[in-house]
């Protein structure tokens, strides 16, 4: 896959014009992944934020009766890039897999609206859930939250929300490659093995990190924050019970583990699994991968025993 995409040429990420970069992130995203499997209801959202609204997409399976458990999971990205568009195939496999309802929030995105816009949406949708339960048929003593990468950090950011009854509680977190520590992007903080290891060549190369890093952070001490480097929150008990994935071959491995152990220690329940042969992001090459296919049935039959 890897010396395809290096064959078809094309200029890097952060060499594309934003609208450029966007379409090419959503594009790839829906034709590496299966498509939608049939059999899930997709119903649009608008959830009111203050002076803004946040579009969303609700799916759930068809025939499903009585309150359904919610995954709301956050798409990566880098806080630049993701769209409903891109993970309708992934989103409606959650759904009929795990056996719930699936939100998928559009938050703002950087750079027009570097953080906390992201983090601030994420925990409007949430509250929104809650308020609305009873209309959108949802079991609020089964939510978990989860997300990749950029998406992952803020299902992360949620959990903590969550303890600190910002939102109404969670039941899990499930937490797929997620960013976990900006500092490093900025010259300081500590730096991470699997950075250096697969810098270049695995999808997510250092350039396209700190590019990200770059836009969704106008002011270098934001990275200094929990709310953006979440490995930094001082307390991490009493936090939902997690699910941690990450990929043997991905830049962000050893800060996703590094997160899984702190939680750990603090005596949070914690599954923690690196797969073997991925690298960054391989939710999304499931229509080309049978490994990652097999990684998504397994990951998602986890979600479905944790919520049932």
């Amino acid at each position: 896959m890897m010396d395809a995409a290096l064959a078809a040429g094309g200029k890097p990420v952060a060499e594309l014009s934003l609208d450029q970069a966007r379409a090419a992130y959503s594009q790839r995203y829906r034709e590496r992944s299966q498509p939608s499997p049939g059999g899930v209801a997709v119903q649009s959202l608008s959830i009111p934020a203050g002076d803004r609204t946040i579009s969303a997409k609700l799916y759930r399976p068809e025939g499903a009766t009585g309150a359904l458990p919610l995954f709301v999971y956050f798409h990566g990205g880098g806080f630049v890039l993701g769209d409903a568009a891109g993970y309708e195939g992934q989103n409606a496999r959650f759904a009929r897999d795990i056996g719930c309802a699936v939100l998928f929030p559009e938050y703002r995105l950087a750079p027009e609206h570097p953080f906390p816009a992201a983090f601030f949406d994420a925990l409007a949708t949430l509250n929104w859930v809650h308020g609305h339960a009873e209309s959108l048929g949802i079991n609020t003593a089964r939510i978990a939250v989860g997300g990749d990468s950029a998406g992952g950090n803020l299902a992360a950011n949620m959990a903590v929300a969550s303890r600190d009854r910002k939102i109404p509680s969670l039941a899990l977190q499930v937490l797929f490659y997620p960013v976990t520590d900006y500092r490093a992007h900025f010259g300081f903080g500590p730096g991470f093995a699997s950075r250096d290891e697969f810098a270049k060549g695995y999808w997510l190369d250092k350039t396209a990190q700190e590019w990200f890093a770059r836009s969704y952070l106008a002011r270098p001490e934001d990275a200094n924050d929990p709310r953006t480097s979440v490995l930094l929150e001082a307390d991490l008990k009493g936090l939902p019970p997690a699910i941690v994935i990450t990929a043997a071959y991905d830049p962000l491995r050893d800060e996703g583990q590094a997160y899984a152990r702190r939680m750990e220690e603090a005596g949070v329940p914690v599954t923690y699994w690196c797969i073997e042969g991925m690298v960054h992001n391989f939710l999304g090459h499931t229509a080309k991968s049978a490994a990652a296919r097999a990684a998504f049935t397994r990951i998602a039959s986890e979600i479905r025993q944790r919520l049932a």
